[in-house]
């Protein structure tokens, strides 16, 4: 893939996939702590967008663009700055 032609791949993710997303030779680095430095606790976060969601929910089928939509306007000036 990319690492293999010589590009740096960096990866925000979950801890659960460090050593996997490390192992393909990209730099992971750990969204909550990405998160933690601008004063947003990611778990507390996704608890949140939860409740949006629930409270804004018209029974719409297609929950995961609705609770994309709720978590990506939380999310986005975090990684702007990232």
């Amino acid at each position: 893939g990319l690492v293999k032609r010589d590009l740096q791949v960096e990866y925000v993710c979950d801890a659960a996939f460090r050593d996997a997303i490390r192992e393909t030779g990209a730099i992971f680095h750990d969204v909550e702590d990405i998160c933690a430095e601008h004063g947003i606790n990611f778990k507390e976060m996704l608890v949140d967008c939860l409740a949006e969601y629930a409270e804004d929910n018209s029974g719409d089928p297609a929950w995961g663009n609705i609770f994309g939509s709720i978590a990506t306007e939380k999310l986005i000036p975090v990684f702007l700055d990232f």
